[in-house]
């Protein structure tokens, strides 16, 4: 069946539009038609499962960490590739390049992998169902209905392997003392950081005795990697849920998490974790201290969330089911300050950390949606003594950004 002009009219749209090359090829994975944009494949693929048709839509991942998604469409395949879900750093070209001249692959310099790399768009792996929506829309075709069916497929094919495994564990009348002492260390560590005291978590963490041991037949270094991940997620999650600022705590998780995967030894990534944990601690110290009810807490969460945003407070209101009136009463009887000066210092703490980014005046009073440039000369001078060209004068270094905090 041949695509009507109307298809290839979609076709090449929606690869204008997304910046995603787009290759048409027929059963024998010969290529029709192709949509680049300039790109210049590095590797010529070809997956065996694009000839396929119980297969209808798959996602294929390239020998340099590029995605493919691949859609059967009147007995042809469209391919949608390649793109990155993160940039691509030097450090990550030099280990690709390793094993590429290993298998003599390709013979590419290493400014040739970057132009290669700086030419593909970036999607999250979470933008793929708004593709697939968006594909569908385009085709008539119902793609998140088959990548949802693909996904329970998977499931259970899962929940098979997990109950086979669980009959070969349990063989021997095993007990799984292994997953039992993991959950108990793991709630015993966040008990601690939830007391937010450094001298109570020294001592419990010396109470606990020895760490998790963990099951797996990963290498034992991307092993301890992974579980100190999963570790300052529960962290993180942790924090959030007992009020603290959720993009602060999102910024150390992440912190911590390119951390670890620089590490190369058993040794350094122990340090990061035991440092994490220690972090997240003395964050939590400071909600103890604080004694703020959970609603309060709730009312700073999302202020803060939303300090790039015009915050009203009567919508605030209405998210934490209270009138106005009662929410502004009990905020300035448990913070101190009204809610209206909060969420300005809040805003003008933000762009001190935007001023000495770099960000130019006009621009950080325009992404914290100040009034205008007036209104934020007004609002800064207020609370800083100064006007914002006059901070900047006297705060040159960057590493004044440590005290900045509400």
């Amino acid at each position: 069946m041949h695509f009507s002009e109307d298809d290839l009219k979609k076709i090449k749209a929606f690869h204008v539009t997304t910046k995603l090359s787009i290759q048409i090829l027929d059963s024998n994975l010969k290529k029709l038609k192709a949509y680049f944009s300039g790109i210049h494949m590095v590797i010529p693929y070809k997956f065996p499962k694009w000839r396929r048709k119980e297969f209808p839509i798959q996602f294929d991942y390239g020998f340099l960490k590029e995605i493919f998604l691949s859609i059967l469409y009147k007995e042809k395949r469209i391919i949608i590739g390649p793109w990155l879900t993160n940039p691509v750093t030097d450090q990550d070209i030099v280990r690709l390049m390793c094993v590429i001249n290993k298998i003599k692959t390709s013979d590419l310099t290493q400014n040739e992998f970057r132009n290669y790399f700086d030419l593909l768009p970036i999607y999250s792996l979470g933008d793929i169902r708004d593709i697939l929506i968006l594909l569908g829309f385009l085709f008539d075709m119902d793609l998140e209905g088959l990548y949802s069916k693909m996904l329970h497929e998977n499931v259970t094919q899962n929940q098979l392997q997990i109950q086979n495994n669980s009959y070969r564990i349990n063989s021997n009348n095993v007990i799984f003392e292994a997953e039992r002492y993991s959950f108990n260390y793991e709630s015993r560590i966040l008990n601690l950081v939830a007391k937010g005291d450094l001298n109570l978590l020294k001592k419990g963490l010396a109470d606990i005795g020895g760490s998790v041991r963990l099951k797996t037949d990963t290498e034992p270094i991307r092993a301890e990697k992974n579980y100190t991940i999963m570790m300052l997620e529960k962290l993180t999650s942790f924090a959030i849920g007992s009020g603290k600022d959720i993009l602060k705590m999102i910024n150390i998780r992440d912190f911590y998490v390119q951390k670890v995967e620089a590490k190369t030894s058993l040794s350094e990534i122990l340090v990061v974790r035991d440092s994490a944990i220690i972090h997240f601690t003395k964050e939590m110290h400071e909600i103890v201290q604080s004694a703020h009810s959970p609603t309060i807490l709730s009312a700073i969460q999302i202020i803060n969330l939303m300090v790039y945003d015009t915050i009203r407070i009567n919508e605030l209101a209405k998210r934490l089911y209270l009138s106005e009136s009662r929410l502004r009463k009990i905020f300035k009887t448990e913070v101190g300050i009204s809610m209206s000066e909060y969420i300005n210092r809040r805003k003008i703490a933000e762009s001190k950390i935007l001023l000495l980014g770099g960000i130019p005046v006009t621009k950080v009073a325009q992404q914290l949606k100040f009034f205008d440039l007036s209104h934020f000369y007004r609002i800064f001078k207020k609370y800083e003594g100064m006007t914002p060209k006059q901070f900047l004068n006297t705060n040159t270094s960057q590493k004044n950004n440590n005290d900045i905090e509400v």
